[in-house]
């Protein structure tokens, strides 16, 4: 077996026990650092972080003497991720200092993203490492990682146009269809009304209708006290409301008892 036959095997547990094997013969420093990189990221896909901790402290010192390679930093990187896992965060700390040594200024921005793992898990605030690392030349996969992640910030601290802002900056990487419930809430939340009838009217006229639009503009029409609207929308998806999971019903009919609290009809709200 070659190096390129080792890594093209499937992530499964029966791998590791190959590339165990493969490693047992006589490599160059190359192969060897590729195939325990390889055998790394097998072992965090399954989730099975002791072994990649317990191991990986052992490779990184057989390692430490060898001549440089692209993998020793794709080595610490996954060792970082299982110090993290386990909480074993002053080693992680350690990791992360010598993979920011080894890796190139064009990719330093890696090194950043291993801080906002280790601050997130500590609970620290990572914002501006966000900033920090879309400041700089990187793939559109880490660009898309960094806005989900500011958004999720804005959201749950109610900056609420800073959550709109970088929804609208995933959109350019056609995130739209993932966000858009999300969109209709913190236009609901903002009361951006015009918008949230426009957006939510026009998911309505797809041929799947999008049970969150009806209740954006349930929301919406009875907060202008527009009672007509909202009670048409209610009878005229009454049935795809009642498809819904529980939470979504309970949330519908929290806002039609509050029409029909608003229209002072006490027999609806009985009902």
């Amino acid at each position: 077996m070659r190096l390129s036959d080792v890594l093209k095997l499937p992530k499964q547990p029966h791998s590791l026990s190959i590339i165990k094997d493969f490693l047992e013969k006589p490599l160059s420093h190359l192969d060897y650092q590729a195939a325990f990189s390889y055998y790394f990221e097998i072992a965090i896909e399954l989730e099975l972080f002791d072994l990649v901790y317990d191991e990986g402290e052992k490779v990184l010192k057989e390692i430490a003497a060898q001549s440089d390679s692209p993998y020793y930093e794709k080595i610490l990187k996954h060792i970082i991720e299982a110090s993290i896992k386990l909480e074993k965060f002053e080693n992680a700390r350690i990791y992360i200092d010598q993979r920011r040594q080894l890796l190139p200024i064009l990719k330093q921005y890696l090194a950043v993203l291993d801080e906002i793992e280790y601050k997130k898990a500590l609970g620290l605030p990572y914002l501006e490492d966000l900033m920090k690392v879309l400041k700089d030349i990187i793939p559109d996969p880490v660009k898309i990682y960094c806005l989900e992640e500011m958004f999720v910030i804005y959201r749950d601290d109610h900056q609420y146009e800073m959550a709109l802002n970088s929804l609208y900056e995933l959109y350019d990487f056609d995130l739209e269809t993932k966000y858009f419930n999300e969109e209709l809430k913190l236009l609901v939340t903002l009361k951006k009304h015009d918008e949230v009838i426009k957006k939510a009217l026009n998911a309505l006229r797809n041929a799947e209708k999008n049970p969150y639009a009806v209740l954006a503009l349930l929301e919406v029409y009875i907060d202008k006290d527009d009672f007509h609207k909202a009670s048409t929308l209610e009878a005229e998806y009454e049935e795809l409301i009642d498809k819904e999971d529980e939470e979504f019903k309970k949330k519908a009919y929290e806002l039609i008892i509050a029409l029909y609290k608003k229209m002072d009809n006490k027999p609806s709200v009985d009902y």
